[in-house]
């Protein structure tokens, strides 16, 4: 994809993700810049959402809890080129994935193993649980993440907005 081209991509999916209430702030990280979009919590909610878009076409999202750390360790997924068959397929299933999570009822597991840990994102639509992927992590690898009561702890959110 040419450079023009992908700019206006990125350009479209930063629209897109205000129009869904998500405010935006860009940082200029030395080789490169991105955006940090944070979206408004629900008032039933144990985390927020967010997502980062890099000036090479590359996009994350993430979910953040409420009043943590802003070390701690939690939900993230990353949509990246190699993945995708072009910039615009991954812009798409990005949104896709995302306008879900927003508009609908999530949870995220955390699981507690005694070597690793891991998160699952996961929305309800139509009464059906669809995951959207998760994460793990080394527990002795420096990462921080919550604490558990258990084995399994579950985090929820309600939506963000609702689409018309």
């Amino acid at each position: 994809m040419f450079q023009a081209e992908r700019e206006v991509l990125i350009s479209d999916t930063r629209k897109t993700l205000q129009s869904w209430g998500g405010k935006e702030q860009c940082i200029d990280g030395g080789t490169g810049g991105y955006w940090v979009v944070e979206f408004p919590v629900s008032n039933t909610a144990d985390y927020r959402f967010g997502a980062y878009i890099y000036d090479d076409g590359e996009v994350n999202s993430r979910a953040k809890r409420e009043g943590a750390p802003e070390d701690e360790y939690f939900w993230c997924k990353s949509y990246e080129h190699p993945d995708y068959e072009s910039v615009k397929e991954l812009h798409s299933c990005f949104l896709e994935e995302l306008r879900n999570l927003l508009a609908n009822p999530t949870r995220i597991k955390h699981k507690n193993g005694i070597i690793f840990g891991s998160f699952e994102c996961q929305y309800n639509s139509e009464e059906s649980w669809k995951s959207v992927g998760g994460t793990s992590y080394f527990k002795f690898g420096g990462f921080k993440p919550p604490p558990t009561l258990g084995k399994i702890q579950e985090y929820q959110s309600g939506p963000v907005f609702r689409e018309t």
